[in-house]
């Protein structure tokens, strides 16, 4: 269900639950290109993934974001002691919302969690920048006339895709970190500086 970012009652915001957003599939234009031959599995870092998430035991997980449209910034716990925080997934739902249409709707956990494991392995002490997260129809349709490569029914518009970069982590290697995660999609755009994560199967593209 889409919701409007700039009129969100305390109320509306504190009952919002926390449903994860059932994907779309993603087209063959989001897959494009080199499938796996560049982006090598890091044996260094095998070890730590005998897990589907490889910090699922941390007690408490944080995160903070900068979305680079709006100028909104977050820091925050989502998860401790066990359990999700609903307010703090509502806010991650707003800074990732779409801008352009003034709506936002549930992001997936796996998402999250994932961006969790990124920024843990990276070392980063900087927020995850935030360039594309949630995608209304309309914006997508938009998308799709004016840039390349963008799928009719990309995960940006089930909420279970993020186009991110971080200050302190060349994007090659958020890129290295992303795929040797194996838990989606990864596509490298070094020329629009971001990388592209997405909880669909696992696969890499360069775009």
């Amino acid at each position: 269900m889409q919701k409007s970012l700039s009129n969100i009652s305390r109320r509306e915001f504190l009952k919002k639950s926390a449903i994860i957003a059932t994907g779309a599939m993603v087209m063959p234009s989001e897959t494009l290109a080199s499938w796996g031959d560049e982006f090598a599995w890091d044996k260094e870092l095998e070890p730590l993934f005998e897990s589907t998430s490889i910090f699922t035991q941390d007690s408490a997980k944080s995160l903070s974001f900068y979305n680079v449209h709006t100028g909104k910034k977050s820091d925050l716990t989502y998860y401790e002691n066990g359990q999700y925080i609903d307010e703090a997934l509502d806010e991650i739902d707003l800074i990732m919302g779409d801008y352009r249409a003034d709506q936002y709707i549930n992001i997936n956990r796996r998402l999250i969690d994932t961006l969790y494991d990124i920024k843990k392995l990276s070392r980063s002490r900087k927020p995850i920048n935030i360039l594309s997260g949630y995608r209304s129809p309309k914006t997508n349709r938009y998308l799709r006339r004016n840039t390349r490569g963008v799928a009719k029914n990309s995960y940006h518009m089930s909420g279970m895709a993020v186009d991110i970069n971080i200050s302190d982590v060349s994007l090659s290697n958020l890129r290295n970190v992303a795929t040797t995660l194996r838990k989606g999609g990864v596509g490298y755009y070094p020329r629009s500086n971001f990388v592209h994560i997405d909880m669909g199967g696992y696969r890499t593209w360069r775009g």
